[in-house]
């Protein structure tokens, strides 16, 4: 296996693409740079550590990585256009950076409307009832709801995954999917001040489960007219519920088979790193649980490669048609190991979490913490995990180059 760098593979093979796949493309990466925003991703180290003690989060400096990020998106839509969009400010502080991410997203949406074709999409999730969240094991849910509910610069927030559906267990995330307001992209004090509190809602997450391994997924109002279903499909949000109560919410939807490789590929190189350095990271259980999660995240990414959008609970018998004996066997050995899943906090897990979630208020931290010292693992209980994945990201890495080759015309090595 070998690490496939998608910037690279695309922006070399720039003139094989047709419009829309180019402007699919730059709108698939301005939508995972709004994430790494919401999730406060772009801050650069000492801002993400002193977060809370400098008053005006406008003034956090921004890291030098997603500023060459959005300058690279930047030159990709000139190149496109043929125009000539020039950063006007200094965007090494969070406020200026905003301001020029939605500038260059607004310009990007404009002109995707001109290349892509959408079709409806009527939403209609369940409403948020506390009397289902009434368990005592799910009161951090109800303290989710109680601080998401009310802030201003969100349209919609929903609780997606098995707390919507009701089906979790010891390894379920806390999912969810934030859909930012038209007036927070008009009004950037505005939009800082709603992710922040969102990052004071996150805590929540890692008091549900304390190996969290993501944060929020996001889009802006402006997206539900030109949807990329990469960024998270409609289809999930069938099963989930709303915050906000909307009562329905239209998405004009798009589906990018460009965007969805370049995903699946994106998470196929997690495996290949490891494997490259003999999976020697994948040592404690906060890291165990992210290997575990992004197996069997693969077989829902595959099949929306190839057009099929399931509910993720449901692509695992879907997957089987695709593999070998031996690899369904692995998607059963790893369903198996998140049933089975039951792990108590360690005195220092404990110590951590009281720490960064209730005094200090800073989950960015708390991760940090735990991907480092949360409790060790016997690494031999556990190789048929790591050994499985080669065979498993070899057979995806596979199929994912027939697609470049068929789709695209691109020769992957």
């Amino acid at each position: 296996m070998r690490y496939l760098d998608t910037q690279h593979i695309v922006e070399n093979n720039w003139e094989k693409l047709a419009m829309n796949r180019r402007y699919e493309y730059l709108h698939f990466r301005i939508n995972q740079l709004l994430n790494s925003i919401v999730n406060l991703n772009v801050l650069d180290r000492g801002s993400k550590v002193l977060i809370n003690s400098i008053r005006d989060k406008s003034k956090l400096k921004v890291s030098l990585s997603s500023v060459n990020y959005l300058k690279n998106l930047l030159k990709i839509l000139n190149r496109i256009t043929g125009k000539n969009y020039s950063l006007s400010y200094n965007i090494l502080y969070l406020k200026n950076y905003i301001e020029f991410f939605l500038k260059i997203h607004n310009i990007i949406l404009n002109y995707l409307h001109e290349y892509v074709k959408t079709r409806p999409y009527l939403v209609q999730a369940k409403q948020y009832d506390n009397t289902f969240y009434a368990y005592p094991q799910l009161i951090e849910v109800r303290n989710f709801y109680k601080k998401v509910s009310r802030i201003e610069g969100l349209k919609e927030v929903f609780i997606q995954g098995s707390l919507s559906t009701l089906d979790y267990n010891k390894f379920s995330d806390f999912d969810t999917f934030i859909i930012i307001s038209k007036e927070a992209e008009e009004d950037v004090d505005l939009f800082i001040d709603t992710i922040f509190k969102l990052f004071r809602a996150s805590r929540y997450f890692y008091k549900f489960d304390p190996y969290q391994h993501h944060r929020y997924f996001a889009c802006l109002e402006s997206d539900l007219y030109a949807y990329n279903q990469a960024c998270l499909p409609t289809k999930v949000l069938d099963y989930a519920t709303s915050i906000k109560n909307s009562e329905e919410l239209f998405f004009q939807v798009y589906d990018s088979r460009l965007s969805h490789v370049i995903f699946l590929t994106n998470v196929l190189n997690y495996f290949v790193i490891h494997h490259e350095e003999s999976f020697k990271r994948i040592a404690n259980l906060w890291n165990l649980k992210y290997f575990v999660a992004t197996v069997l995240f693969i077989p829902v990414l595959f099949l929306e490669v190839i057009n099929i959008y399931v509910y993720k609970r449901d692509s695992f018998s879907i997957i089987k048609q695709f593999l070998s004996i031996d690899l369904q066997n692995y998607i059963d050995r790893c369903s198996y190991l998140r049933q089975i899943w039951n792990y108590k906090l360690t005195t220092k897990e404990n110590l951590f979490r009281k720490l960064f979630l209730d005094i200090y208020l800073n989950p960015i931290l708390y991760e940090y913490v735990m991907q480092k010292y949360s409790q060790k693992i016997n690494r031999k209980e556990f190789n048929y995990i790591f050994s499985g994945s080669i065979p498993y990201t070899q057979f995806f890495y596979d199929e994912v180059r027939k697609i470049y080759k068929k789709d695209f015309n691109i020769d992957v090595e």
